[in-house]
């Protein structure tokens, strides 16, 4: 084979090199072009999505997983909120040494107040149910029930003044702190007047139960032989348990929204 057949062998193998690596690039650019064409018409009409690609090694989630993901978040909301029904977001959020502290200062007040009484005509007044519902709400339903049971346990056997012991004064404490903690903290209404109306069913019910169908009934079968309306007048109008009540009301309309304002504490009242 002569030197320019050669020449001529390798001219036309380099040509047909190029020409090959023309049409690939061609071929690309069309793929291209396709691809982001359909990637478009995709965006416009919603009707084409490119799936992620799955890396090597990596488990993408299924259905299943999806769904249990959902359950544990509403299992998990669901445990919040009866944390915070229960114990109050103010010993939520704290340790147990804080937890321990708030509670020894509530059970404290409750002693306090059994033992401050001062009598205005008739009528003896003190302030156990302005500080057991306010027990109640700052650390909620649960302790605030055991602080007001401990605390009117611990002012009797301090300054029990010769009389027998009443359990059930305890027991009225105590509901008195469920229900005001329970209602504050369970029950969420709007900012401003919300308050008021969570405030107003706390004291027609612990009025009700507590006062009247717990600590009435209780005087009344154990000391009283009259018929019980007689004798549920008498203490409520002439011993003048109903202005005590409507005194510690009072109170409490006033102070609930005065400590919702104390930043340390951050009640949160809804």
């Amino acid at each position: 084979m002569s030197k320019r057949e050669i020449q001529k062998r390798n001219r036309a193998f380099l040509y047909g090199e190029a020409m090959a690596q023309n049409r690939g690039d061609a071929l690309v650019d069309i793929t291209m072009q396709a691809s982001l064409a359909l990637h478009a018409k995709g965006e416009n009409n919603g009707s084409f999505a490119v799936k992620p690609q799955k890396r090597f090694g990596e488990q993408q989630p299924n259905k299943r997983q999806a769904v249990d993901g959902q359950k544990n978040a509403r299992k998990k909301n669901r445990a919040g909120k009866w944390k915070t029904f229960l114990f109050s977001e103010v010993l939520v959020r704290k340790n147990t040494s804080h937890k321990i502290a708030y509670i020894a200062v509530m059970t404290a007040l409750i002693v306090a107040a059994n033992m401050f009484e001062f009598k205005l005509a008739d009528t003896q007044f003190s302030f156990t149910l302005l500080i057991s519902a306010l027990t109640g709400i700052v650390i909620g339903p649960l302790f605030g029930f055991a602080a007001c049971f401990l605390g009117d346990l611990v002012g009797f056997l301090y300054h029990s003044a010769g009389f027998a012991y009443m359990p059930w004064i305890g027991l009225s404490m105590g509901l008195t702190a469920t229900i005001a903690g329970g209602i504050v903290n369970g029950i969420s209404l709007p900012k401003g007047w919300g308050i008021y109306v969570k405030l107003v069913l706390v004291s027609l019910l612990t009025f009700g139960i507590c006062t009247v169908a717990i600590n009435t009934t209780a005087f009344w079968l154990l000391y009283s032989k009259t018929s019980y309306q007689t004798y549920l007048i008498a203490r409520l109008f002439v011993q003048g348990q109903i202005w005590n009540s409507l005194v510690n009301y009072v109170l409490l309309f006033v102070a609930v929204p005065i400590i919702s304002r104390i930043k340390p504490l951050k009640l949160h009242i809804r």
